[in-house]
């Protein structure tokens, strides 16, 4: 995957938060998009991925699930 497919992930969980989705279950759904997109590249950077799209979670990415 490229650069522009992550992106394009990202905004797509943008736009579903600004279009008034329910902000808890976007948050967890993205966690796991980042679990699965981090399979894909072992440099995939969760924060910065979390911030493209928009949320938020405290300051700083909560980790993978173990």
């Amino acid at each position: 995957m490229t650069k522009k497919h992550f992106k394009a992930f990202a905004d797509l969980v943008k736009e579903v938060t600004s279009a008034g989705g329910d902000r808890r279950t976007i948050g967890l759904f993205a966690r796991e998009l980042c679990d699965v997109l981090a399979t894909f590249n072992p440099r995939f950077d969760r924060n910065r991925f979390l911030a493209a799209a928009g949320i938020e979670l405290g300051g700083a990415y909560l980790p993978a699930k173990s």
